[in-house]
């Protein structure tokens, strides 16, 4: 069971394809629900399917507020979140890994390796943390209480982000600051090569089509914007696809199509793997900064960074199907594609949202 159900909402109808064409919807409820992460704050997710779980870094960084600097858990730690009993059931403590330092406000001060991003390699069972503030990187196993300094890849003046891997050894981590993407041997623990990219920051990989797409942020700029696409059997750029300011992807493992989300446009658009061009593109009227693709249910969710929104989309349209009100920011979105279950870690709570889809008028989901 899921605690505290905040709301449901149904939409029945069907939804426009193109001129002349249709596609008959299904009508859809969502139950809305929190469930523990076990952390003080929730940041990024990654699913492990056969152990039924999700990873989830607790990214407590600094934060400034009216009376200060707030600093409101130093504890750096990854959660395990069991999705068959909806609750934590341990975390990994990456509190013995020496500190690096960080910038709060004009001051550089000691901080813990607190983790972000993070991505799975489920083969041979490690995690990839991406721990952005103290420049630096985490590779440790799955089934670790602890972390240690030999888990740790210092990468001075990267401001890794995104994170993804392959299965195979290898892990592809984006350096923001550096202007790179860093190529990661997940056994060695060691940057084995990198690749030229402009201001990297959320990566997506796809699997069937050895490709990883990254998402870019000029933030200052403005105007070198783009999704470039690494062939990641030679590791080289295949292409950069004209995109809005920060597109964030996600790829429909059913299609191969990538999603993008841009909380700065606020637009979602749709490219196609075969000709790596835009074929879609709408406008939110909002700030989608997270996004993922139910590929079964043909459903995309994309959560607003600041309205606390949830809106949901028709996979092979982007017509609307749902706009929810949910009760805090979130983060970052993942989902449980056995279930359709989607959980989003939310800002400054220790609590996930869950959300639970199902068909029908009158059933519940």
């Amino acid at each position: 069971m899921i605690a505290g159900l905040v709301s449901g909402v149904l939409v029945v109808g069907a939804v426009a394809a193109s001129a002349g064409e249709a596609i008959a919807a299904p009508s859809w409820q969502f139950a809305l629900g929190q469930a523990p992460t076990g952390l003080t704050t929730g940041g990024q997710l990654a699913l492990d399917e056969g152990r039924s779980a999700f990873f989830i870094t607790n990214n407590t960084y600094p934060v400034d507020t009216e009376r200060g600097i707030s600093f409101p858990d130093a504890r750096p730690r990854v959660g395990v979140f069991s999705t068959r009993a909806q609750r934590p059931v341990r975390t990994i403590d990456l509190s013995g890994q020496p500190d690096g330092t960080a910038k709060v406000g004009p001051l550089r001060v000691p901080m813990a390796q607190i983790p972000d991003g993070i991505a799975l390699d489920t083969v041979h069972s490690r995690v990839v943390t991406t721990n952005a503030h103290t420049d630096s990187i985490s590779v440790f196993g799955m089934d670790a209480r602890s972390v240690g300094p030999a888990n740790l890849i210092r990468v001075p003046g990267g401001h890794p982000m995104g994170a993804a891997t392959d299965n195979a050894g290898r892990a592809w981590v984006s350096l923001y600051s550096q202007d790179k993407i860093a190529v990661i041997d997940t056994a060695a623990r060691r940057i084995v090569s990198t690749i030229s990219s402009f201001h990297p920051t959320l990566v997506a990989y796809d699997a069937a089509r050895h490709r990883l797409y990254v998402g870019n942020n000029d933030y200052y700029g403005k105007k070198r914007n783009f999704l470039t696409v690494v062939d990641t059997t030679t590791n080289t750029v295949v292409k950069r696809i004209p995109m809005t300011q920060n597109a964030r992807p996600a790829v429909d493992p059913s299609t191969g199509r990538i999603y993008t989300a841009s909380f700065i446009s606020g637009r979602v658009a749709v490219v196609d793997p075969s000709t790596l061009t835009v074929t879609r593109s709408v406008s939110t009227g909002s700030t989608p900064s997270s996004i993922v693709v139910d590929a079964q249910r043909r459903l995309v969710y994309a959560t607003t960074l600041k309205k606390k929104t949830l809106i949901v989309l028709h996979a092979d349209t982007l017509a609307p199907v749902a706009t929810m009100r949910i009760p805090s920011e979130v983060h970052t979105l993942a989902i449980d594609p056995r279930t359709g279950w989607v959980y989003g870690t939310q800002n400054g709570t220790s609590a996930m949202l869950v959300v639970r889809p199902g068909q029908g008028g009158t059933g519940r989901p």
